[in-house]
């Protein structure tokens, strides 16, 4: 993965955690860098828990062997593995939340 992707999908991964960011960019560039959901098994699990708590549970991550599966009531919505690419579980992981976040955040209601 390439810097500025993890950059990216870090910070996205933030916002949909509630993380606010500082005014001054060179403040907001450090915090970007600090930010490990890309290589912290603690870090994701968090964004698993929140992801399993949508709307009263509605989406299911499953982590097993090389794959992850995010999943709704009826369909697998985004799914990984390291069978697809030359990437690490813990990368595979990150990037089906990048993915699922990027989703839910079009397709969530709007208030």
């Amino acid at each position: 993965m390439e810097e500025i992707e993890i950059i990216e999908g870090n910070k996205l991964i933030a916002e949909f955690m509630g993380h606010i960011y500082s005014i001054h960019p060179e403040i907001n560039e450090w915090e970007m860098k600090q930010l490990k959901y890309h290589k912290s098994w603690d870090w994701l699990m968090r964004v698993k828990e929140k992801i399993d708590s949508i709307d009263n549970n509605e989406y299911d991550v499953i982590i097993w062997r090389s794959d992850c599966h995010i999943n709704d009531r009826v369909q697998i919505l985004f799914e990984a593995s390291i069978f697809k690419g030359d990437h690490t579980l813990i990368q595979i992981v990150w990037k089906c939340f990048v993915e699922f976040i990027k989703w839910h955040n079009q397709n969530k209601p709007h208030d």
